[in-house]
């Protein structure tokens, strides 16, 4: 190994931009005029650059209106389908007045599951709520709107009339097959 010269004192200093040379000799690579070693490697990573930074802004800058502008869309949209929505026909119908009274007595609730969706069996048809029923009479026919369903309870409407059938109570004197 050569000595090292007076002015090297036997360190050997590498500059950040410089790459360290991959032998330990602490001989100055640039003084020994050895053409491989001044070959320039590549260039140290730096994370966080100017452009990096301006990069990473709008992207998420971009990312903010794309999110923004979506939500617009999404809510003019729904604003648009509600103002040509037509009026629900029972809305409609409920407001006209009901030429046949139906009552009570002409419907028969045989029974109601409280489950999602809410049913009954009224007159030997399934129906839930929203869901319509016509009687017919001899004077003609109504068609009843079935508002709510509870326990026990089959609410209908017949265009200002309201009307309430109740489930009836089992049979309670039952007797025993022995």
């Amino acid at each position: 190994m050569p000595d090292p010269s007076p002015d090297d004192e036997g360190l050997h200093l590498v500059r950040r931009d410089e790459p360290a040379s991959s032998h330990s000799s602490p001989v100055n690579p640039q003084r020994c005029g050895d053409s491989r070693h001044q070959e320039q490697g590549p260039e140290l990573f730096i994370f966080l650059t100017r452009g990096r930074v301006i990069a990473v802004a709008a992207t998420a800058l971009l990312i903010v209106f794309l999110i923004w502008g979506s939500g617009y869309v999404i809510r003019e949209g729904h604003r648009q389908i509600a103002a040509i929505q037509p009026t629900p026909a029972l809305a409609i119908e409920s407001q006209l007045p009901s030429p046949v009274s139906v009552t009570a007595n002409m419907l028969h609730v045989s029974s109601i599951v409280l489950g999602n969706p809410r049913l009954a069996v009224v007159n030997a048809k399934t129906l839930m709520e929203g869901d319509s029923l016509e009687v017919k009479m001899g004077t003609g026919s109504a068609v009843l709107h079935v508002i709510r369903i509870e326990d026990g309870l089959v609410r209908f409407k017949n265009g200002n009339q309201t009307i309430d059938v109740r489930l009836p109570a089992p049979l309670t004197g039952h007797t025993s097959p022995n």
